[in-house]
């Protein structure tokens, strides 16, 4: 299996590209079931078209836990 590459631009991806890509570390169950349970939403740019997904709400999900949570000590 091929990974597939998602520029930093892009702004919607399919399925294919986001279980082959590197950026995020799921497999294909795992990303489904994230699509079923909410966390991820399907988008149709237009009727009868294969879904995208979102870039930003899937690097949302997968956002490093040391850049959501900021440093230093309570005084």
């Amino acid at each position: 299996m091929t990974s597939a590459y998602v520029p930093e631009e892009a702004k919607f991806v399919t399925g294919i590209q986001a279980i082959r890509s590197p950026r995020w570390p799921f497999g294909r169950d795992t990303f489904y079931k994230m699509v079923r349970n909410g966390l991820i939403h399907k988008h149709h740019p237009y009727p009868g078209s294969r879904p995208v997904f979102s870039v930003a709400q899937i690097d949302g999900i997968y956002t490093p836990e040391s850049a959501t949570v900021s440093g230093g000590q309570n005084t």
